[in-house]
């Protein structure tokens, strides 16, 4: 595939990992989950697809109208906000055990 340039598009082999993830992206998606799953109205009882197509939403919004998030560029798919938040839960989950463990020493 060529791109408008004339220049040669390189195909991403299936199975690789795309661009990290940067602090700021993993603030905007966790906001933007927070968001989604705390509402009231739709709660997070939801089908897999809708959840994370509302949640995608969100942060999409969020790089619209915030300033700090202006800077996100990176265009993330549902299935890459999904896969990110399973990182970020796993890793709270073990730093909520350490302190709960430290707190009860």
């Amino acid at each position: 595939e060529v791109d408008a340039d004339g220049v040669r598009k390189k195909k991403k082999a299936s199975g690789t990992r795309g661009p990290k993830w940067t602090s700021l992206e993993d603030q905007c998606l966790c906001e933007s989950w927070s968001t989604v799953s705390h509402d009231s109205i739709i709660g997070a009882n939801q089908k897999h697809g809708k959840y994370w197509e509302r949640i995608k939403a969100e942060f999409d919004e969020r790089k619209l109208i915030n300033n700090e998030y202006k800077k996100v560029t990176m265009k993330r798919s549902q299935k890459a906000m999904s896969t990110r938040w399973a990182i970020i839960q796993a890793s709270v989950n073990t730093f909520h055990v350490y302190h709960n463990e430290a707190e009860t020493q």
